[in-house]
């Protein structure tokens, strides 16, 4: 009885294998769509409460901007904004990227006017800028003066703090 039955499930799902496999791809999908949505969301622990709590303390102050943000880039929470100290606003449209010390792309867009970027802290970061002159540096909430001449390609400029300093605040 049992072999019979078994022979007949098996020629039914051969008969409606596309069924079967339809509805297996639907089941992951709607799985891995699921853990997506829901799966990053989890109480935090004891220590992670503690920390934010101390954290929450911290008084964020970021630079005043000369134009309006448009769009933050690389602000994943406050304590990234309190411990960037290079920070980049677009004036004008202008291609942006910031490489690490082995040559790889940590950051690479175009910013648009009002775009801003927070640069990771990191004295090894080099950048290159497609249109320099449309791009305001701030260090340690300070403007700098301009890296160089509008619509001009700049490119190796070094993005430590210490470094852009040397450059001058703007007025």
């Amino acid at each position: 009885m049992l072999l019979k039955w078994f022979k007949t499930a098996v020629n039914y799902v051969k008969k409606y294998w596309i069924w079967f496999a339809s509805g297996l791809a639907a089941l992951i999908f709607i799985i891995v769509l699921s853990l997506l949505i829901f799966g990053g969301k989890s109480e935090p622990k004891v220590e992670e409460a503690a920390v934010a709590t101390e954290t929450a303390a911290v008084v964020v102050k970021e630079p005043d901007f000369r134009y309006p943000v448009r769009e933050k880039f690389d602000v994943k929470n406050k304590k990234d904004w309190a411990n960037s100290r290079v920070v980049l606003q677009a004036e004008k449209e202008s291609w942006v990227r910031i490489d690490d010390a082995r040559g790889n792309s940590v950051f690479s867009r175009v910013l648009v006017p009002g775009d801003v970027y927070y640069m990771p802290v990191s004295d090894k970061l080099k950048a290159t800028f497609g249109n320099v002159g449309a791009i305001d540096v701030w260090v340690d909430g300070q403007r700098l003066k301009k890296l160089g001449p509008a619509n001009t390609k700049k490119t190796g400029i070094s993005m430590a703090p210490d470094a852009l300093k040397s450059v001058g605040f703007a007025e």
